[in-house]
């Protein structure tokens, strides 16, 4: 998929200076207020799962799947390019390391459900958006086979994994080296390092103010 370089020249641009040191580009805030609405449907999908799917097919997401497809995709690699470490990194790429889905609901639970980089509330992962939206019958949410035909929700709210110190630089799965990742983080950052891309490094989860917010687990609305 080519890179829309406008769109990467409008939000990102080319002067280092002027990109955060937090996060590889800090997320349209807007989303929030589409996140607040699918937490209110997974608060009631055990118990009004009509209203709950109605809820989340009212909910406008193309623009998240326009900003993970343009933008988020893209941004890594795009500051890696700009500061001159795109050929350098692409010649020693690694393998990426499994980690057992008991010790990713544990990641995520201990994140609180956030991107440990944007700060982006997180879904789950496939298991997670599954069962949603089996339990309130909405298998769209989970189609497609192409970032284009997928849902915006499941592309911008699909939580990972990412290893702070990249696996192509003998990174492991060590839990002082995992890290909840939301999609666009992820696959922005791709295979490099934090210092190679500018960043400071992952946001403490104990700054992280405690909520109700705990992914796509439906029956925490019981």
């Amino acid at each position: 998929m080519p890179k829309n370089e406008a769109r990467l020249q409008e939000v990102l641009g080319k002067n280092p200076a002027a990109w955060s040191n937090n996060c590889l580009v800090p997320y349209p805030k807007e989303f929030d207020k589409q996140i607040d609405l699918v937490a209110e449907a997974v608060r009631i999908a055990h118990s009004d799962p009509a209203r709950a799917r109605a809820i989340v097919q009212s909910l406008d997401t193309e623009p998240m799947k326009r900003w993970f497809i343009d933008v988020a995709l893209w941004s890594g690699a795009w500051r890696a390019e700009i500061v001159g470490l795109h050929e350098k990194r692409m010649k020693s790429l690694g393998l990426r390391k499994i980690v057992a889905q008991k010790k990713l609901d544990d990641l995520f639970a201990g994140d609180k459900w956030r991107c440990r980089y944007c700060g982006i509330r997180v879904a789950g992962n496939r298991k997670h958006f599954k069962k949603f939206a089996q339990a309130i019958d909405m298998p769209e949410l989970i189609a497609g086979r192409t970032d284009e035909s997928r849902h915006g929700l499941y592309l911008m709210l699909m939580a990972s994994y990412d290893h702070v110190r990249p696996v192509n630089q003998e990174g492991t799965n060590d839990s002082t080296n995992l890290v909840t990742a939301c999609w666009c983080c992820q696959f922005g950052k791709y295979k490099y390092s934090l210092d190679e891309l500018g960043l400071t490094g992952p946001i403490d989860p104990k700054l992280v103010k405690s909520d109700s917010w705990a992914g796509l687990d439906f029956k925490s609305g019981k």
